[in-house]
């Protein structure tokens, strides 16, 4: 289903300027929600160590409310919806990273489903491998791709349960998505997400961005290789450096995945899947 819409105070924080995460925090342990923070007076905002200029435009935020609350009703026409920071419904990975975004934009079905492996891509994929990643993909208990990083492996994946991440505005992505993506997106079969605003154009810093925040995301990263060596059962290279725990618990924890049919099966075990082919796997340890 889709998230609820934030509260109208709630999304009036987290768009302050000059406001970053770190202070948000503190915000909150102090007054315990936004619309306490907004209501503030402007001298215990500066002497909890908030600066002027920012104490200023929380101050001013009170006269914003109104406004607030009616572009969320024009978003939710849109079918986007902003997830603040201190939302309930912000991912709890996202927010244990150094520094979150403030605000995540999404489309269709919310929360994403788990355990998740974000697909990156090294290098173009020949097309008389298809068939091979297709299979491969499609065994995948959860799979988040950046758009834009690998256009191939978008067409190939069918977008059901798929988080699709982009580095410009959701605006923007009525022109640029295909038609099927399109349609599993607005029924709510899979899940578009962008950290910048709905009318955003992409640069180098949204892309960067957003390939950090699907994988803090992540339960693990997946990468997508060519592959160059003549032995190869399977002409692709998979790598899987899980941030947490992996899917099976602690049993892959310390494990060494040696580049051979052995190293595949330990990816496989660890990913929750069942391999039907001999993979190899590049030389890598489970953390």
């Amino acid at each position: 289903m889709s998230p609820p819409l934030p509260d109208p105070y709630e999304l009036l924080l987290c768009q302050i300027p000059g406001l970053q995460a770190r202070h948000v925090v503190a915000l909150l342990e102090q007054w315990g929600d936004a619309r306490a923070i907004i209501g503030a007076p402007a001298a215990m905002l500066r002497a909890a160590g908030v600066p002027p200029a920012i104490v200023a435009r929380i101050v001013a935020g009170q006269r914003q409310v109104t406004q607030v609350a009616a572009g969320l009703k024009g978003l939710a026409r849109l079918a986007i919806t902003p997830i603040p920071l201190v939302s309930a419904a912000y991912p709890e990975r996202l927010r244990q990273s150094t520094e979150p975004p403030l605000l995540i934009y999404v489309q269709g079905a919310w929360p994403p489903g788990e355990p998740l492996v974000t697909v990156t891509v090294h290098r173009s994929l020949p097309a008389e491998r298809e068939p091979i990643i297709r299979d491969w993909l499609a065994r995948l208990p959860g799979l988040g791709l950046v758009l834009g990083a690998g256009e191939l492996v978008h067409q190939l994946v069918p977008p059901v349960g798929t988080l699709f991440a982009v580095s410009y505005g959701l605006m923007l992505a009525r022109q640029r998505l295909p038609i099927p993506l399109r349609e599993a997106i607005q029924s709510n079969q899979a899940t578009l997400m962008s950290a910048v605003a709905i009318n955003a154009p992409p640069d180098e810093r949204s892309a960067v961005l957003t390939e950090a925040m699907l994988l803090r995301l992540s339960t693990g990263q997946l990468a997508l290789d060519s592959g160059t060596s003549a032995d190869l059962c399977v002409p692709l290279h998979f790598v899987l450096a899980f941030k947490d725990e992996p899917v099976d618990g602690q049993a892959a924890v310390g494990k060494r995945l040696r580049p051979n049919a052995a190293g595949g099966r330990v990816l496989a075990r660890a990913l929750g899947i069942r391999v039907t082919a001999t993979a190899t796997v590049q030389q890598q340890r489970l953390l």
